[in-house]
């Protein structure tokens, strides 16, 4: 699974962001999810630190409490694998993000072929996942992807007979068995 974390404080923007990577998503054949979040509040830090799956960030540059820079550097200080797509109006912020050092993948300006942009960040966001270290599973043409640095064990349900991926804070239920598993 691929969750997109999405912060814009304009909320029919925001709608825009998500409808975009529904339209590309759907698409696709595995899970993902969407986390929206209109500012970098308390509720959105505290999420940062609830991170099972691989993520991509879409960041606004711009929301009332604070500068999504400054939230680029809290999420590298535990996260340096996930993608961060920044959107913004202020063009003339560029300069200023790439001297901050974070790493991102993409900086989109709103009013300039934005869809098209964020079309092609999001494409390229979801390349370099693929070429992370993830255990992927392909079942019942659903496909699950889980970061080998958030599973914490693999077990078997001799009951249900189906295998289970211990993260922290959840257990995700295949039908695969341990030896197809280990194969993959």
């Amino acid at each position: 699974m691929v969750e997109f974390i999405i912060c814009d404080d304009d909320k029919r923007f925001l709608e825009k962001v998500v409808n975009v990577v529904n339209k590309i998503m759907l698409k696709k054949d595995f899970e993902y999810s969407i986390s929206k979040f209109d500012d970098y509040d308390s509720k959105f830090i505290k999420y940062l630190s609830k991170k099972e799956n691989p993520r991509i960030y879409i960041l606004d540059i711009e929301t009332p409490s604070r500068s999504g820079i400054n939230v680029g550097k809290v999420i590298r200080k535990d996260d340096i694998e996930s993608p961060i797509i920044y959107l913004t109006g202020h063009e003339e912020l560029g300069n200023l993000l790439l001297r901050k050092d974070i790493n991102f993948m993409s900086f989109i300006n709103k009013f300039e072929g934005f869809e098209n942009r964020l079309n092609k960040g999001i494409e390229n966001s979801l390349n370099s996942l693929g070429k992370k270290k993830f255990l992927e599973i392909k079942d019942k043409k659903v496909c699950y992807r889980f970061s080998l640095n958030n599973i914490l064990y693999i077990t078997r349900d001799s009951v249900e007979r189906k295998t289970l991926i211990h993260t922290e804070g959840n257990v995700h239920s295949v039908n695969k068995s341990l030896t197809d598993i280990a194969n993959l």
